[in-house]
């Protein structure tokens, strides 16, 4: 089951959990998938760091009870209430605890499928708060409690930051607290912020972006449903991540390449997941057309320059050997990671997929370990 499923599931049981995490089963619900003898890891690796592994705090369903208007939870049909025509369907169940845990369970998981790190970001956008919450210090109290869930298994876990854009100048002195206080390794942005409909392009939130590149640490960028009514219209099929979540965070990505930010602050490093969506494939002809009709651009170097240099993308949800070919073809070895999107994905594809792989160990440990303990500081 698939990210909408997990949704509205989680949304159902969550709010009778009030804000005590759910004991649940890690992703395994296909019993024929388990492969793996008893003991042994999948990945067959050493060591390995995903970095793209998920969870959501209790409180974010208490936030979405309070709201009149989508995004909200709506307790009579205990289904979490997009936007639009994006509506989840609710005959689809499953176990919440998977995204509520951050436990036991999870670590169970972790070790079948030979993971031993995980880096932990919340799954939904995070500028949906109730009325008369301050949404910095909702923030705050998420990035608290993710913190003890890490110190309760430091070996296992290490936190990403979840931020409020709406006080930009805030949110980065939240992001400098989480980093040198409470030991993240990293900030995840959505592809865009739905109190605005803004992109984290925008010139506004540079405080934020100059407190990433003051760190040292990577942004994530992660998806979200598209607000662009071209994107609407056929439910989920259209604008969820069968298609709409990769178009939103390519919009994003090359905004970035054109905004100048990668001159203003050339240390700043954004990971791509789902094997860099569509840039892969763009890239190139980017570079083409701006060298032969954009007589405007300005910028020093070309997109495909930037995205090639800041740039790393990881192999989560997308298990395509022709696609990993296409990745591959432009970028380094140095700037592909391991990520599972867990719990939306089963972690056993992901490990046979990079297994079965046609590259040397020393590229598959790199893929696995070595580069996320690089750009994260991961020791």
């Amino acid at each position: 089951m698939k990210r909408r499923e997990f949704i509205q599931c989680a949304a159902v049981s969550a709010l009778a959990a009030a804000s005590v995490p759910m004991a649940g089963t890690a992703f395994a619900a296909d019993p024929q998938k388990q492969t793996t003898p008893k003991g042994q890891r999948s990945s067959g690796q050493k060591r390995v760091i995903d970095f793209e592994a998920h969870y959501l705090d209790p409180a974010i369903f208490q936030w979405l009870h309070g709201r009149k208007s989508p995004p909200l939870y709506n307790p009579e049909t205990k289904a979490l209430v997009l936007w639009g025509d994006v509506q989840p369907d609710p005959t689809m169940r499953m176990d919440p605890g998977m995204l509520l845990e951050v436990g036991e369970k999870r670590i169970a998981a972790m070790d079948e499928a030979g993971v031993d790190v995980q880096l932990l970001s919340s799954t939904l956008p995070l500028d949906v708060f109730p009325a008369g919450e301050k949404p910095v210090e909702a923030m705050q109290k998420m990035n608290d409690g993710l913190a003890k869930m890490v110190a309760s298994h430091p070996d296992r876990f290490r936190g990403m930051a979840a931020l409020a854009p709406h006080d930009p100048q805030a949110a980065a002195k939240e992001l400098r607290r989480c980093v040198k206080d409470l030991g993240f390794v990293g900030w995840q942005v959505h592809s865009h912020f739905y109190h605005e409909a803004t992109y984290a392009d925008d010139p506004r939130y540079s405080p934020i972006w100059e407190a990433a590149a003051e760190l040292n640490i990577p942004v994530y960028i992660h998806p979200t449903l598209p607000v662009m009514p071209a994107l609407q219209g056929y439910g989920y099929e259209l604008a969820g991540s069968t298609f709409g979540f990769a178009i939103e965070t390519s919009i994003l990505m090359v905004r970035l390449l054109l905004s100048g930010v990668f001159d203003k602050l050339p240390n700043i490093k954004i990971i791509q997941a789902h094997m860099g969506e569509t840039l892969p494939m763009v890239v190139e002809r980017m570079d083409e057309q701006i060298k032969g009709k954009c007589s405007g651009y300005k910028l020093p170097k070309l997109p495909g320059d930037y995205w090639r240099s800041n740039v790393w993308c990881s192999v989560s949800g997308c298990f395509s050997k022709s696609v990993f070919a296409l990745l591959r073809s432009q970028k380094s070895m140095d700037k592909i990671l391991f990520g599972s999107d867990y719990p939306y994905e089963n972690y056993q594809e992901c490990t046979a997929f990079v297994n079965s792989l046609d590259i040397t160990e020393q590229e598959r440990a790199m893929i696995y370990s070595q580069n996320a303990a690089s750009a994260f500081g991961i020791t």
